[in-house]
């Protein structure tokens, strides 16, 4: 069972490299934050991955720490869909329940989805 909570990642003894990772992909995590600030609706999910896509984009530009030991891990629990998405091969197809969110991260580097709902469980 999946349990979509925030995890606590500074508790780990090994710092993580999502910054490194980030400037490495610096292209594909623009082209996400510019399609996504120009969707006409934006619910709340939506907002928060690009307030913290901005600032992540920033962190990295003025080199500035940014990882599972800095007072900024939340950001990346906000980018997640993103991450998820930029770090997918080329030649995969995520597959995922959240069209809503993934279909706009997908379009905008060119990495193909296919939604599907979940089974009913104990009608």
């Amino acid at each position: 069972m999946f349990i979509k909570k925030l995890k606590n990642c500074n508790e780990s003894r090994d710092k993580c490299n999502i910054a490194q990772y980030i400037r490495d992909n610096k292209d594909d995590f623009e082209k996400i934050l510019n399609k996504l600030e120009g969707l006409e609706e934006k619910d709340s999910e939506t907002k928060r991955r690009i307030s913290s896509l901005r600032k992540i984009l920033k962190m990295i530009k003025n080199n500035e720490p940014f990882s599972n030991h800095d007072q900024n891990q939340d950001l990346c629990w906000d980018c997640g869909d993103a991450i998820h998405a930029v770090i997918s091969p080329d030649d995969s197809t995520l597959l995922t329940r959240n069209v809503r969110h993934l279909e706009p991260i997908c379009e905008s580097i060119g990495k193909k989805f296919k939604g599907y709902s979940s089974p009913k469980i104990g009608s």
